[in-house]
This record gives structure tokens, C-alpha cells and sequence, in this order.
């Protein structure tokens, strides 16, 4: 089955099979989450505060979305802003040597993150 990303950014199945699809070859994937990530490449211009990407990329562990609260209340988009923070955090995650611990705690917080966007996005 084919997947098609309509131009509100929702992935749908591509029914069309007579015709050819009014999205184009470009907006379909074998699979929805492709188009989930394509999308986000391509639309997610949502940056997190400076002072949280500094911290970020300076090797402090990201704790969970409690280091959002502010930013996500105030957001337009603050999925998109979920997703940059976690792109940044994941680019980031071997940037400084981390005990094990430090390290368990940092992909803790991250995968519990995936979980709530995962649950966010299945309703």
C-alpha cells in the first residue's frame, strides 16, 4: 500500500489506482512514516531556544520535555519543536564523553519523548 502526505501535511493512504494521484510521485512513501520525516525535513523550520541548544550542544543531558514547557505553550507548532529539539539532542548525544549512567538517562528521556509523540499522533 502506498501513502500520500496531502498538502495539510496529513499522510493518508493513496487510493487512486485509475488515475494518477493529484499529490504527485514526490508526496507518496511505502510507509507513513517516511512521509512523517520527509515532511519534517522539509517544513520543520521551528528552532528551540538558543540557550537550550547551547546546552545541548554543549553535552548537558536532555531531561524530557519539561525543558520545553515554556516554549511548547507559546508555540505555533510545538510538535515540529519537539521534533528539532530531539534532532538536536540525538546529533548531540556523543558530542562529550558520558558515564554510563548519564548516558542511560539521556536516551531515557529521549525514547520516553518518542513515546509521547508516538501516542500523540496514533489519536
Amino acid at each position: 500500500m502506498s501513502f500520500h502526505i496531502n498538502y495539510d501535511g496529513k499522510v493518508f493512504p493513496c487510493r487512486s489506482k485509475v488515475k494518477a494521484c493529484p499529490y504527485g510521485p514526490s508526496r507518496h512513501a511505502d510507509f507513513s512514516t517516511d512521509l512523517f520525516y520527509k515532511y519534517q525535513e522539509k517544513y520543520n523550520n521551528v528552532d528551540a531556544s538558543p540557550n537550550l541548544i547551547n546546552q545541548l550542544k554543549s553535552g548537558q543531558p536532555f531531561t524530557g520535555l519539561q525543558d520545553l514547557d515554556g516554549e511548547i505553550t507559546v508555540s505555533s507548532a510545538p510538535i515540529e519543536l519537539i521534533c528539532s529539539v530531539l534532532k538536536v539532542a540525538l546529533e548531540n548525544a556523543g558530542a562529550t564523553s558520558l558515564s554510563k549512567r548519564d548516558y542511560e538517562f539521556r536516551e531515557n528521556a529521549i525514547n520516553n519523548c518518542v513515546l509521547m509523540l508516538q501516542a500523540r499522533f496514533a489519536s
